[in-house]
């Protein structure tokens, strides 16, 4: 990184720096938080249809 010339510029660079964390920090949870919902719908998905299959058993393997 080339040396800024005051402190200002110095200032200036952490600010936005400090910025893009805190954005970075947001779309991190937001994608946590989506990944935690897409989590629990799968697993009601396949509770579901582990429940749809117990309750609907194949045909087929009572004729033999």
């Amino acid at each position: 990184m080339a040396v800024l010339p005051s402190l200002a510029a110095h200032e200036e660079v952490v600010r936005l720096a400090e910025r893009r964390v805190r954005r970075a920090t947001e779309r991190r949870q937001a994608i946590e938080a989506e990944h935690t919902q897409a989590e629990q719908a799968l697993d009601e998905a396949r509770r579901d249809r582990a429940e749809w299959v117990r309750s609907n058993p194949d045909p087929q393997i009572l004729m033999f």
